[in-house]
């Protein structure tokens, strides 16, 4: 974010309008990437008030989400989440499946507890988004799409390393065209797939089950 603050502020002012009309939603997290489970629990809440402090200057709002660095977890980094003025998290679908849940479940946000403090933990769709860019878009929104045949919503979250496209070896054109064409296919099928914000989801979706999550290192 500092560097492209420096070396290209037009990027930090498309994000800062597509913030302001509600297009996006940042994600707080440590702000020099640590794995919170390696450091103490004041250092976890300096390193997400930091990045927290940064946004909240830089782009007018406040993260309620955090993402946690290489999905590293144990349970009792949730306090120092919740203290730090977080609401929600992702971890990998595999932390769900050691934890139990199977099925329909492996697509539901849940809760998490530590001390009293509680958080909503969203499921990363990584069996999907492992297969981006390798697969074409067509056969990536296929699957989204046979989650959308299912009786019971299904929720697909897709988080990809930034580096997701420009490591991939393709014609640059390949490349650029990936992200358009699958955006394109969504939107073509906005019948059977809605998108939305976490926060949204948050606000209007009633969430019940609790889960104490496994220690888990991808």
């Amino acid at each position: 974010l500092e560097w492209l603050q420096s070396r290209h502020p037009e990027f930090i002012m498309l994000l800062n309008e597509m913030v302001s009309r509600k297009q996006i939603e940042l994600l707080g997290g440590g702000f020099y990437n640590p794995i919170f489970t390696m450091i103490p629990g004041t250092d976890r809440i300096g390193q997400i008030e930091l990045l927290t402090t940064y946004l909240r200057k830089t782009f007018g709002k406040r993260p309620r989400g955090c993402w946690i660095t290489e999905g590293v977890w144990e349970q009792n980094i949730t306090a120092s989440i919740k203290n730090s003025g977080i609401d929600y998290i992702y971890l990998d679908e595999r932390c769900f499946s050691l934890s139990g849940l199977k099925g329909s479940d492996l697509f539901y946000p849940v809760t998490t507890e530590d001390q009293g403090k509680v958080v909503t933990v969203f499921p990363i769709t990584n069996h999907i988004a492992d297969g981006i860019p390798q697969g074409s878009p067509e056969e990536v929104v296929a699957q989204i799409l046979e989650h959308a045949s299912r009786k019971k919503d299904h929720l697909i979250s897709l988080i990809l390393p930034g580096e997701t496209f420009s490591s991939f070896p393709r014609e640059e054109e390949v490349k650029n065209l990936w992200l358009s064409r699958f955006l394109s296919l969504i939107m073509e099928n906005r019948d059977k797939v809605e998108m939305f914000h976490p926060a949204r989801f948050l606000r209007d979706t009633p969430r019940t089950k609790k889960i104490y999550f496994e220690t888990y290192t991808p």
